[in-house]
């Protein structure tokens, strides 16, 4: 009442019940999200940029991290189909970009078919 709470369960076990042992989970490594981390020396341009991201994000989650742009360092991020750009004062030696794949392994071609198709240059795609 008026914003008085009782705290008295922060005192509790709250393992007495072995409430967490009950639980049944459906997380295994097979549903986990893939995380890829995709690294690249050099600058390329905004525009080559997005059209790469915009093949790979129907299959992805969330992309982001920090790309040498030709106009400097940026802070990318995308979530859906939305691309965000930020200046940023970062000082990384080479850009990067972490990949959480909605379809699994499968986006590992999709994002090396895309980036040759539009950057065509080396990079580099780790787990």
């Amino acid at each position: 009442m008026f914003g008085k709470l009782n705290y008295d369960f922060i005192n509790e076990d709250l393992m007495k019940n072995q409430w967490a042992e009950g639980e049944d989970s459906t997380n295994n490594p097979e549903n986990k999200p893939k995380t890829l981390n995709l690294t690249f020396q050099g600058k390329i341009k905004k525009e080559d940029l997005t059209r790469f991201i915009d093949k790979v994000s129907k299959n992805a989650y969330r992309i982001k991290g920090f790309f040498e742009l030709e106009d400097g360092w940026n802070q990318v991020d995308v979530v859906n189909r939305r691309i965000d750009y930020k200046p940023s004062d970062t000082l990384e030696t080479e850009s990067q970009l972490v990949f959480i794949s909605k379809i699994g392994s499968a986006i590992i071609k999709e994002i090396f078919d895309a980036w040759n198709e539009v950057i065509g240059q080396e990079m580099k795609l780790r787990n």
